[in-house]
């Protein structure tokens, strides 16, 4: 009776387990999401036998252990007394561990005390206590009463045989009612499972959409602040190139009154030209009057001989005259040459001044422009620095944010196994987590909203600081350069003024001298003296002028040279730039390359712990199931042979299903593996695609920056080139002018000769009747000798005078064209 009632126990015992232990497999592999009210299986009812052997209907006489073969049981009663050991290694205690098992495997956690009395477990524990009860109390009457007959234990025993039989068919039935409950709550777990998956992959796509969304707006906001900024700059430059047009076409325009106040002076020659012309007519009357003057001559040398006499007075006088002449020649050169020191002295501190003070100008507005240019770059590069740092702050913190998230994941995965009863008290912490969550990110995308608003007022109000210093100094520059042109203008018309002025009234001179030569011819001893000075005051002035000029073109020159050398400053500074911008580029690839490394070992070491740790829960797993399988067995081996078939056929259905729920548990373990692997990767995927945004966005932006600094640079060396082809299209235009105007000079000078040796020929008429008079009248050699020494005197004073007159017509040429080159050259400067 007793090995009859073992064997039932024994095999119900192990597919109790085997439930038990399926349910903790299938339970420690899924999310901590789901949550059940009440005992575990509520649906399942006690069976009727259960209901029959209630504590009140068991006796002291229902159960009989009388006929139970224990090897220790004859030594205790011939003993006299019982050991508790010997009792503890008796069938009744293995069935008791038998229920005591049963009664942990119904409720393995049970964290509250269930107090129904109508409870299947309650009733488990009432038939427990009411069995030991039994027992205490037979044990107590077999103690007092050793012998009883023989068929009343029979009967006892077959009666408790059948009990037991009906006992074991009712624990098959509620065990296959309580297996069917576990696939049915498997089955619930796997579909809480696939919510709980699904709902995190909601969440994650909904916080990776909010981000692209910030990512968005943050990118629109500073695209329009750039747009702004460059459309600000744009029209600063737009009105800055219309000034300067403008005042490019007033330099025109004073070109163009230059070009006719020359047409004017062309004008001026020709009605020279014209007056020259009745010069020489009058001129022709002249020689028509001297031919008469002539005839009278020859009518005349009767009375030669008594002018002899005045003649010798007039020598003397001559000499006296011409001593007078000489010194006045001395003093005169002295004069000029003091005259011409102070002159240069005075010229090349006044062109010092200019040189200084212009050098010093050009030297400050060019230390201005590339202090200005350096700050720019220094708050350029300042900024980039700081937002990448910021950057790589956030994106730090993102990436720990999500490493926690993960180890909570991970302690939540392992936490499942112990937590199977709370699975849906967990669904609502967690739902109020995630509303947390959404709480905490809509306050963090509040906060960076709030910070980004701070500093781009900030951004902006130094911006516009800047800005005003920046018009602040333009208008400064435009006051400075208007102050300068006024008083250019101012120079130009008094220097203008004064030429036409001395123009006229050296036009005015000389025709009034030309009138007097002309009508005087007597008085040419005083005006030659006049006329020397004169010479000789146009001399130094034609002298200060050239030197002018050369100064002007050693000016020319300096400015080239330095103009080449801002050049080659310039292009200096664009390769400078270029470098820069290769070793930033570079070192932000490095920078790039190193963030990837370090997440990418961050995330292998994550995973690898998570690896490890779910090896680790899969072995703890197959462990135990391999330790119950051993105990199975072993109960199976300690079974005697003398079991019924259909309880070897139990044994061999259970080992069956213990397979096949190990393969299940073994796939179910395969495909949470890969689902795992599969969320790293996504989050891999998704993170390199946020670094590479962003590292592609900053690159972008400091590209533009520096390519918008390459371009302003480029623009100012193209006009710097356009400068200097104005200029030198300037000074070809004004060397060509020089050209015709000497041209025209050098035509004037014959002409003039030709009018002078017109002009003197009575001269030589005067010889011819000199020689005519020594023929007639040979007896007066002396006489003839020293008219000829007269004569030879006045060609050398007709040859001074001669000379005076070309040097005064070419001073008065050269004055004008130094003055006209002068003229242009400063607006050429402007």
């Amino acid at each position: 009776a007793s090995n009859s009632q073992a064997s039932p126990q024994s095999a119900t015992t192990p597919r109790m387990e085997s439930a038990t232990g399926t349910a903790v497999a299938t339970s420690s592999r899924t999310p901590p999401s789901l949550s059940l009210q009440g005992p575990l299986c509520p649906p399942v009812c006690p069976p009727a036998p259960l209901e029959e052997l209630s504590p009140d209907s068991i006796d002291a006489h229902t159960f009989d252990f009388e006929t139970i073969a224990h090897p220790n049981l004859e030594q205790a009663l011939k003993q006299g007394s019982l050991d508790l050991d010997s009792l503890a290694e008796s069938p009744e205690s293995d069935f008791m561990s038998a229920v005591n098992e049963f009664v942990i495997e119904e409720n393995p956690v049970s964290p509250n005390v269930i107090s129904d009395p109508q409870s299947p477990e309650m009733m488990v524990e009432s038939l427990y206590s009411s069995v030991i009860n039994a027992i205490d109390s037979r044990r107590m009457q077999d103690t007092n009463s050793c012998v009883k007959d023989v068929s009343v234990e029979n009967a006892s025993l077959n009666v408790c045989m059948e009990k037991c039989r009906v006992i074991a068919q009712d624990s098959k039935v509620h065990l296959r009612g309580i297996k069917e409950d576990l696939c049915h709550f498997r089955t619930l777990v796997q579909r809480e499972q696939c919510d709980f998956s699904n709902s995190l992959k909601c969440t994650s796509l909904e916080i990776v959409n909010t981000i692209e969304k910030v990512k968005l707006s943050l990118e629109k906001t500073l695209k329009d602040k750039h747009q702004k900024e460059l459309q600000s700059l744009k029209s600063d430059y737009e009105t800055k190139i219309n000034k300067l047009l403008e005042d490019g076409e007033e330099n025109k325009n004073k070109i163009k009154k230059l070009k006719g106040d020359l047409l004017g002076l062309e004008e001026v020659l020709q009605n020279k030209n014209d007056e020259f012309a009745m010069v020489k007519n009058e001129k022709e009357a002249v020689v028509c009057l001297q031919n008469e003057k002539d005839q009278k001559l020859l009518e005349l040398e009767c009375q030669m001989e008594t002018q002899n006499c005045e003649i010798k007075e007039l020598r003397q006088s001559r000499e006296v005259v011409l001593e007078d002449l000489k010194k006045l020649h001395v003093e005169n050169n002295e004069k000029l040459q003091l005259l011409r020191a102070e002159l240069e002295s005075l010229e090349q501190s006044h062109l010092k001044e200019l040189e200084n003070k212009l050098e010093a100008r050009h030297l400050q507005e060019f230390e201005k422009v590339l202090a200005e240019h350096k700050d720019c770059l220094d708050k350029l590069k300042k900024e980039n620095q700081h937002r990448l740092e910021q950057i790589q702050e956030s994106h730090a913190v993102v990436v720990q944010e999500k490493q926690q998230q993960v180890e909570e994941l991970q302690l939540k995965v392992s936490d499942l196994s112990d937590l199977r009863c709370k699975l849906e008290v967990e669904l609502a912490l967690k739902e109020a987590e995630t509303d947390e969550m959404k709480l905490l990110l809509e306050e963090s995308r509040n906060q960076q909203q709030e910070t980004l608003k701070s500093q781009i007022d900030k951004e902006t109000e130094s911006l516009k600081k800047e800005i005003d210093k920046l018009n602040n100094k333009i208008q400064i520059n435009s006051d400075e350069y208007q102050v300068g042109l006024s008083e250019l203008r101012t120079l130009m018309t008094i220097e203008k003024d004064q030429c036409i002025s001395e123009l006229v009234n050296r036009y005015e001179e000389e025709s009034s001298l030309l009138r007097t030569e002309l009508n005087k011819v007597t008085l040419l001893h005083q005006k030659t003296s006049e006329a020397e000075k004169r010479l000789s005051e146009q001399i130094t002035e034609l002298q200060s002028k050239l030197e002018l000029e050369a100064n002007a073109l050693e000016k020319e020159k300096t400015e080239k040279l330095s103009l080449c050398e801002q050049q080659e400053k310039y292009e200096a500074i664009i390769h400078k730039l270029k470098e820069e911008k290769e070793l930033l580029v570079s070192n932000q690839e490095q920078d790039r390359q190193l963030l990837i490394q370090k997440l990418n070992c961050e995330k292998e070491d994550a995973v690898q712990t998570a690896c490890k740790e779910f090896e680790l829960q899969r072995e703890a797993a197959e462990k135990g199931l391999l330790e119950k399988i051993q105990q199975l067995e072993m109960q199976v081996n300690q079974s005697p042979p003398t079991e019924s078939s259909a309880e070897s056929s139990l044994v061999a259905e259970l080992q069956e299903k213990l397979q096949e729920e190990k393969m299940k548990f073994l796939e179910q373990l395969e495909e949470q593996e890969k689902r795992k692997n599969e969320e790293m990767q996504n989050i891999r995927t998704s993170l390199t695609a946020e670094q590479q945004t962003n590292f592609n966005t900053v690159l972008a932006r400091e590209k533009m920056k520096k390519e918008s600094i390459i371009n302003d640079l480029s623009d100012k060396l193209k006009m710097l080139v356009q400068q200097q082809e104005k200029d030198k299209d300037l000074i070809e235009t004004l060397s060509e002018d020089r050209a015709r105007l000497l041209e025209e000079k050098k035509k004037l000078e014959e002409e003039v000769n030709k009018l002078r040796s017109s002009s003197f020929s009575p001269s030589t008429y005067s010889a011819a009747a000199s020689e005519a008079c020594g023929a007639c009248a040979a007896d007066i050699p002396t006489d003839t000798d020293r008219l000829v020494s007269d004569v030879a005197a006045e060609g050398r004073m007709d040859s001074t005078m001669e000379t005076s007159m070309m040097a005064v017509h070419e001073n008065v040429h050269m004055s004008e064209e130094k003055q006209r080159i002068m003229l242009l050259e400063r607006v050429s400067r402007l």
